[in-house]
C-alpha cells in the first residue's frame, strides 16, 4: 500500500492547465516510494529541468522548445497511465468503501481515475448500481468524439465474481460487442475504484421509449428488430456467454433506425441486493429459473427475448402491475393460460392479445413456446428462432415518392448535433410561454419516473435534469417526424396517433393553431439545416405545404371533438 494518497485526478488536470513543472513535482515526490516508477519520473523530471535551463540560456528557439515539452508532456501522461493501472492501485481499491450514493459525489470520484481524454460528463441514466454518462473524447483520436461511460458504484459487484472470471467474461464481452448489433465497448478499467467501461454512444431512443410513444410501426421493422436481436444473442450464445438482462431499454434504436443491443451482462444481479423498485423492474423480463434461483443457460435469454416480442407487437409488457405483488400474480395467471393451452387446446392469454396486432398466427406459436415455464420446452438455439423470424413475411414501408426529397432533408438535419436544440430556440421566439408549459411537463414524467427524488414542493428542475429531459423531447420529435412521413399515406394508423397527441395538447392547454406554428418552425429549421436542397423558402413551400395539411386537419378536427 502506498504511504501517500494517489492522486491521478489532480495529475491529469495539471497537465490539461498546463502545469507541467507542478505535475512533475507531485509525481516524483509520489514515485519516491516504489522503484517500480521513480527512475521514469526522474528522468522525466531531469529532462525538464535541462529543458528550462536551455530556455533560459538562450539555446532553444520557441519551436524546439514546444517539441521537446510536447514530448515530456506525453511519456509523463504514459507514465501516470502505467501508474493508474499498476496492482498497487488494484490493493488499495479493494479496501474502499462505496462512495456517494449522491450522482455528484459520485462522479467526483470518477473524475480522480477517469483517462485525460475524457471530459463533459452528462447523466444519461442511474440505477441502485451503476451511473451511465455521455462524455467528449477529446479531437485527434480514432475513436468518436462522443462516448457513453458506465460507471459502478459498489465494489460489492464483483465480491460475487473472481477477478480472473470477471476478466474473462468482460474480454468475451467486449469481442461480441464489436458484432454488428452490440453496442461497441472501446476499452474497460475494472482494477479500479470506481469501476468503469466505454462503450459506443447512441444517438436515438431506447426500445422502450421508442414503443411508449405509441407511433406506427411496420411489420417489417418488427421483423428487423427481432432478427438483429437474435443474431446478437446467437453470437453470444455460441461462447456460453448470456446477456440475462434482456430488456427494452437495452435495446437502442439509433438514427438509422438499427437496433443496437447493449453489451452482455458481466456482473449477474441478484434479489439480495436489490431494493423493491429494482425487483418489479427484472421480474418484468426474467425468466423462471431467474426467479426462482435455478440454472441459467441460452434458453434464459430465450424467455426474455419472448417478452421483447410480444411487447414489440401489443406495445404493452405482458408482466405489468402496480407492485411487485401484481406483476408476480400476472405471471402466474400468464403461465397458467399457457398451460391450459397445451392440455386442453383453449386460447390462452397471448392468443387473444397478439390476434389483435399484426403478429403473424404461426408466430404466436413462436411466442407461446419462448414463454414456456421449463426451459427445456422452449427452443434448442437461437438458430431455429432466427429461422422463424425469417419466416416472417413483411414489405418495407416506404417513403411517398414525392416526399423523397423532403426524408432525405431531414435525414441530413437529424444527424445534426444542435438541430433541435436550434428548432425549439426560434419556436420559443414566437411561442415564450411554451418553455414554461414543456418544462412542468417534464418535471411530471420525472416525479412519475423517480418519486422518491423530487418532492411535492419542487417546481424545478436542476439544470442537469432539465437538459436530460430537453435531449429526450428532442429524440421524441425526431421520431414523430420520421413517423409522419413514413405513415403519410396511411391515415388509419396516422389518425390514430395524431389524434392521442391533440388530447395530449389540450390536457397542456396547447392551441391548435400553434401547432401549426410549431410545424413551421419545423421547415425553417430544415432550411437553414439544408440550404444546399432548399436555397429558398420557395423551394420547400409546395411539399411541405402537401406534407403539413392532412396531419394539421386531423389535430384541428380532433382538438375540437
Amino acid at each position: 500500500m502506498p504511504e501517500q494518497p494517489i492522486v491521478v485526478g489532480n495529475w491529469r488536470q495539471l497537465i490539461r492547465r498546463g502545469e507541467l513543472k507542478e505535475c512533475l513535482k507531485q509525481v516524483v515526490a509520489w514515485t519516491g516510494q516504489f522503484q517500480e516508477f521513480v527512475d521514469g519520473a526522474n528522468g522525466l523530471q531531469s529532462q525538464f529541468n535541462t529543458l528550462e535551463k536551455d530556455r533560459q540560456n538562450g539555446i532553444l528557439n520557441d519551436e524546439h522548445a514546444l517539441v521537446r515539452e510536447n514530448r515530456i508532456r506525453t511519456d509523463l501522461q504514459d507514465l501516470i497511465n502505467k501508474i493508474y493501472q499498476s496492482p498497487i492501485l488494484h490493493e488499495r481499491s479493494k479496501q474502499l468503501a462505496p462512495v456517494s450514493e449522491d450522482e455528484q459525489g459520485f462522479r467526483e470520484s470518477l473524475l480522480e481515475i477517469l483517462p485525460p481524454e475524457y471530459s463533459h460528463l452528462e447523466v444519461l441514466s442511474e440505477g441502485d448500481y451503476n451511473v451511465v454518462y455521455k462524455a467528449v473524447r477529446n479531437a485527434g483520436t480514432e475513436l468518436e468524439n462522443a462516448v457513453a461511460i458506465k460507471a459502478f458504484k459498489h465494489i460489492s459487484l464483483i465480491q460475487d465474481e473472481s477477478a480472473k472470471k470477471l476478466e474473462y467474461k468482460f474480454s468475451l464481452a467486449q469481442k461480441y460487442s464489436n458484432l454488428d448489433g452490440i453496442v461497441t465497448i472501446y476499452s474497460s478499467y475494472m482494477s479500479l475504484f470506481p469501476q468503469f467501461y466505454v462503450m459506443r454512444f447512441i444517438r436515438g431512443m431506447d426500445l422502450d421509449d421508442y414503443l411508449e410513444q405509441d407511433w406506427p410501426m411496420s411489420l417489417h421493422e418488427k421483423r428487423r428488430i427481432l432478427l438483429r436481436v437474435a443474431e446478437a444473442m446467437r453470437k453470444g450464445h455460441q461462447d456460453d456467454l448470456l446477456h440475462l438482462n434482456l430488456r427494452p431499454s437495452n435495446i437502442k434504436i439509433d438514427l438509422d433506425g438499427d437496433p443496437q443491443l447493449l453489451p452482455f451482462q458481466i456482473v449477474q444481479f441478484s434479489f439480495t441486493r436489490s431494493n423493491i423498485k429494482r425487483i418489479k423492474k427484472l421480474v418484468t423480463y426474467w425468466s423462471p429459473e431467474q426467479v426462482n434461483g435455478g440454472t441459467l443457460s441460452g434458453q434464459t435469454d430465450q424467455y426474455s427475448f419472448g417478452l421483447i416480442a410480444y411487447e414489440l407487437f401489443t406495445k404493452q409488457p405482458l408482466f405489468s402491475g402496480d407492485t411487485v405483488l401484481d406483476v408476480m400474480k400476472r405471471r402466474f395467471e400468464v403461465q397458467q393460460s399457457i398451460t391450459q393451452f397445451y392440455e386442453k387446446g383453449e386460447p390462452d392469454i397471448l392468443q387473444k392479445d397478439l390476434e389483435a396486432s399484426d403478429c403473424p398466427l404461426f408466430f404466436i406459436d413462436t411466442i407461446r413456446q419462448l414463454l414456456q415455464a421449463d426451459p427445456g420446452l422452449r427452443f434448442q438455439d437461437m438458430d431455429e428462432i432466427i429461422d422463424e423470424i425469417e419466416d416472417i413475411e413483411a414489405k418495407r414501408t416506404r417513403v411517398k415518392s414525392s416526399f423523397k426529397p423532403l426524408e432525405r432533408s431531414f435525414e441530413r438535419c437529424r444527424k445534426q448535433e444542435t438541430f433541435y436544440e436550434g428548432f425549439y430556440e426560434s419556436f420559443f421566439e414566437k411561442k415564450s410561454a411554451y418553455k414554461e408549459i414543456f418544462e412542468q411537463a417534464f418535471l411530471a414524467k420525472e416525479k412519475a419516473r423517480v418519486k422518491s427524488k423530487i418532492t411535492e414542493d419542487e417546481h424545478t428542475l436542476d439544470g442537469q435534469r432539465k437538459k436530460l429531459r430537453w435531449q429526450f423531447q428532442h429524440r421524441m420529435l425526431d421520431l414523430a417526424m420520421e413517423r409522419m412521413l413514413l405513415f403519410h399515406e396511411n391515415p388509419n394508423k396516422l389518425g390514430d396517433r395524431m389524434a392521442k397527441l391533440a388530447q395530449s395538447h389540450q390536457a397542456f392547454a396547447i392551441a391548435p393553431e400553434d401547432f401549426e406554428v410549431f410545424l413551421e418552425c419545423m421547415k425553417e429549421a430544415i432550411l437553414h439545416g439544408d440550404p444546399d436542397r432548399w436555397p429558398t423558402s420557395a423551394s420547400i413551400d409546395g411539399i411541405w405545404s402537401e406534407f403539413v395539411s392532412p396531419i394539421l386537419a386531423i389535430m384541428q378536427k380532433k382538438s375540437a371533438s
